[in-house]
């Protein structure tokens, strides 16, 4: 008889949750969510019964915590008819720790992203990760994302394993299959190379780069923006007033993760993918690295960062280590059509559990929660 997993998500559009959930289905077990529904970021469905928590408005994260608190009684409910409890992100694991209170089901904990809240100084950021450490170490099971986040918690008294934000092996066979979309004419020597900026658009930085490249070198260089401008950078409005003022720079809108891929990825020569080299986002590997290599866009990312480790022993891209907006335009303006084709052909090269799942990681997840599972039973 199949296990019961139920997954609590901050969010029902999430789509790396929606993946992990396809996995976790793959792997052998009865598979239930219940989440918030927000509207900020367009998501994928979840392939399995959801209950709603209701509706969540957008805001900081200590926002978020109390109203996840006030769904306990709805959380208990579901976590009764379940074998295992996997929850997604920390603000999550505070509710569902005191809804799975002496029922005996084990609780697995996912960390897609690190606040830098939690590695801030200070006395709040002590008592941040005293009570971080607290509710983890609660748990039986800690799934991280980035090999890097073990700089967080290797010190960390629970069990734990890494599964990479990477693609769906099904989605990815069949990208592969319909032949990876392509520009129709090299870039450089017979027009401006296409610079993609794609996701939680936050990123001030990497949004002057762009302004600085397309308006110093227009007849080299294109911007296409696609995603949601995140509020802290600037409003919409703002944004898109932004965007317009150049020639330049094209906005996409919002898209869909992964089902709108192919064609965001076929309007680019290269991606944009500048997180900055500074804890805790330095740790992570982002799901634009992933998509990068899948569709053969070489990457711009800046050193320092867990995706420019990648980036440099694969040789699949620029790294760049100036730390001005000025410099980084100059670096990019001395990439070539030769650079260019070389990184093609090494993205190429790369073997599809680079950046999509296979069935290890699926086994190895899958062994996982059934050990924690089979401890519980025991104990």
């Amino acid at each position: 008889m199949r296990k019961k997993i139920l997954c609590v998500l901050p969010t029902v559009t999430d789509p790396r949750a929606a993946l992990r959930i396809q996995m976790l289905d793959q792997a052998g077990f009865q598979v239930e969510a219940i989440a918030f529904e927000t509207s900020y970021y367009p998501g994928k469905s979840l392939d399995c019964p959801v209950q709603s928590l209701g509706k969540l408005r957008f805001r900081p994260y200590y926002f978020r915590v109390p109203e996840s608190l006030t769904r306990i009684p709805k959380i208990r409910a579901a976590i009764q008819r379940s074998d295992i409890v996997y929850v997604f992100h920390l603000n999550m694991l505070i509710a569902a720790l005191p809804a799975a209170a002496g029922l005996g089901k084990p609780v697995v904990l996912e960390i897609h992203d690190i606040n830098p809240r939690q590695i801030s100084r200070g006395p709040g950021g002590w008592l941040g990760r005293l009570i971080d450490r607290f509710v983890t170490e609660a748990c039986q099971l800690l799934v991280l994302t980035s090999h890097g986040y073990y700089a967080y918690y290797r010190g960390f008294q629970i069990p734990s394993l890494v599964i990479e934000n990477k693609l769906g092996a099904s989605f990815a066979a069949a990208v592969q299959k319909n032949g990876i979309p392509a520009l129709t004419c090299e870039p450089l020597d017979s027009r401006p190379l296409r610079i993609g900026y794609f996701g939680f658009l936050r990123d001030e930085w990497s949004m002057r780069v762009l302004e600085e490249l397309t308006a110093s070198a227009p007849g080299r260089f294109e911007g296409v923006i696609a995603g949601v401008p995140h509020h802290r950078m600037m409003s919409r409005d703002d944004f898109l007033q932004r965007v317009t003022r150049s020639q330049n720079l094209h906005y996409q809108g919002p898209y869909r993760h992964p089902d709108d891929l192919s064609s965001l990825y076929a309007s680019v020569d290269v991606v944009l993918n500048c997180i900055p080299p500074v804890r805790p986002s330095s740790w992570s590997r982002t799901n634009r690295y992933y998509d990068a290599c899948l569709f053969q866009k070489p990457l711009i990312v800046r050193a320092g960062t867990e995706d420019a480790n990648e980036v440099a022993r694969r040789q699949i891209g620029l790294v760049v280590t100036e730390d001005t907006v000025e410099g980084v335009a100059a670096a990019i303006c001395r990439v070539t059509s030769a650079d260019w084709e070389r990184w093609r052909r090494n993205m190429a090269a790369l073997p599809r559990q680079a950046y999509a799942y296979n069935d290890d990681d699926v086994l190895r997840l899958g062994q996982a929660l059934n050990k924690v599972a089979g401890k519980n039973a025991r104990g």
